[in-house]
Parts: C-alpha cells; sequence; structure tokens
C-alpha cells in the first residue's frame, strides 16, 4: 500500500524507512531521503485505550482518593508525558513513567481527564476549604487549564479550581489566560459559602498588597483580577497569606508554555542543528 505522501521520487527507488517508535497504538517511521528527511505518524484506529493509573490506581474512569507527600515520586502508567499536560504547580516529570508531587502533604483527589492530571485537595472526604484545610480555589471566565478552551468558568461546585499549596504560608496556581476580556476571582471554598460571621468575605476582598507586574490589576470594588495589558499565555498567581485574612498575590507571565518540549533535550532528534533547503515540484 503506498504511503500518503512521500518527499521526493527517492522514496520511491528507495523505500527504507527508519522505525523511531512503536507501540499498540502508534507507529513512527521516517523515510530516508538525502536531504529532506520525513517523518510519518501512525495511529492506529479501535483500539482501547491504555489503562491509565496514578500510584496504582484507576483514574481514568473516575478518581481516586489519596494521601500523597510533599516530593513523593509517583508511578503513573499509561500516560505519554510527552504529550500530556503536566500540571507544574503539583508535579515535575521524574523520568518517563514518574512524577515528583510539589504540593505540601496532605489529602488528595486525582483524576485523569485525557490531558492531565486535575489535583483537588480533600478533607475529611469532602473538598477542603479555606477554613477547614488551608484551600484557596479561583474561579472565573479569565482563563483554565490546560488551555483557554477549557475555562474554569462561573458555575461553582465544580468549576474552581484549586491553588497548589507549595508551602506553609505559599500557593500557587498556573493559568492559561485569554489577555483580553474575563476575569478570575479567588474563593475559600469549592462553592458558595459563608464565613463563620455568615457574611461572604472572599479572599479577594481582603488583600494586603496584590502585585499584577501590568499584566493583571485588581477591582477593588469586586474584588476580581481583571487584565491589563496581558496577552494570552500562561501566568502564575502566587499568593501568600500573611494571617488575620490578609494576603499577598504576584503575578509572572511564563516566558514558556509548562512542560513544551525542550529543543535542546536528548529527546530531540534533530538537536544537533541542521541545514535548511528548498524544493519544489
Amino acid at each position: 500500500t503506498p504511503m500518503v505522501y512521500v518527499p521526493s521520487d527517492y522514496v520511491w527507488d528507495n523505500p527504507v524507512f527508519h522505525v523511531t517508535e512503536i507501540s499498540e497504538t502508534k507507529l513512527v517511521v521516517v523515510a530516508e531521503n538525502p536531504g529532506c528527511y520525513w517523518q510519518m505518524i501512525f495511529k492506529a484506529r479501535d483500539i482501547k485505550a491504555p489503562a491509565v493509573t496514578f500510584d496504582g490506581q484507576d483514574v481514568a474512569s473516575g478518581f481516586a482518593e489519596l494521601s500523597l507527600s510533599k516530593d513523593q515520586v509517583i508511578p503513573v502508567v499509561g500516560v505519554n508525558f510527552e504529550e500530556a499536560w503536566i500540571d507544574p504547580d503539583f508535579f515535575e516529570v521524574v523520568d518517563a513513567s514518574n512524577l515528583k508531587f510539589l504540593a505540601e502533604s496532605g489529602d488528595y483527589r486525582v483524576s485523569w481527564d485525557g490531558k492531565w492530571f486535575k489535583v483537588v485537595p480533600m478533607y475529611n472526604g469532602e473538598k477542603a476549604t479555606y477554613s477547614n484545610g488551608g484551600a484557596i480555589w479561583v474561579i472565573g471566565d479569565g482563563g483554565g487549564k490546560p488551555t483557554v478552551d477549557n475555562p474554569i468558568g462561573w458555575a461553582t461546585g465544580e468549576a474552581p479550581l484549586p491553588f497548589a499549596k507549595i508551602g506553609e504560608n505559599t500557593y500557587r496556581i498556573t493559568l492559561a489566560m485569554k489577555g483580553e476580556g474575563g476575569s478570575i476571582k479567588l474563593f475559600e471554598q469549592p462553592d458558595w459559602g459563608n464565613d463563620d460571621t455568615g457574611e461572604r468575605v472572599w479572599l479577594t476582598n481582603r488583600y494586603n498588597s496584590f502585585n499584577g507586574n501590568g499584566f493583571f490589576k485588581l477591582n477593588e470594588t469586586s474584588g476580581n483580577i481583571e487584565t491589563d495589558s496581558a496577552e494570552a499565555g500562561y501566568y502564575t498567581f502566587t499568593v501568600v497569606d500573611n494571617g488575620g485574612g490578609a494576603i499577598d498575590m504576584e503575578v509572572k507571565k511564563l516566558a514558556q508554555k509548562p512542560s513544551e518540549l525542550d529543543p535542546t533535550a536528548a529527546t530531540n532528534l534533530w538537536k544537533g542543528g541542521y541545514t535548511v533547503t528548498y524544493w519544489f515540484a
């Protein structure tokens, strides 16, 4: 059967292909064609996706509730880290089958949606709140994870995303922000609720300082974080809890997409450099 495409007549006369990757669901070959090596990726049809396990628990068909420790190395099966979005707030890639957990030790709910691991802090079997588990949440239509195509939204319950608690009083979340229009806001819980005084007092009304670095500004009336001069991209929002209801926040723009392939990495077949030439027919 002819290939879908060949870069030149040379391949017809010298049909040599180097297999660079092979599995039950994918075949990657490179046509040996001097001056224009051509990579082709074939994906199998009607093949059931492999099960995804996180620390030995199935997280593809539902979720797993686990006690995780800071810096714990967690075995993962069924996920290609180079194709997945690895949440930089909660994880760091150790190798092809292990992730290191970056958040503080505690109980968490972990699920897999086909693109990334979603982590939710838990307390006594329920989603943690600021008052019981020191959790901070974000809601809004200004961004999302892993891309802006999956926005957080304003619906409470399932919509809000949690910050990762990366230190005793420090929290961080990395979001893909639209950059123009929309806003986000911090919550003390994943749903509407009241504090101990019976009045709704969201964390965004408790700012001691806000440094949006010119990208975002704080609406002091609504407590919403709104676009100032931010372009679409990935931003980290870091919160320091000063106690007594006062928080500081700083926003920084990431230089590149989290977990983006490194051009200098050993997995890049072309890292040695090459000369670009042109051919037309």
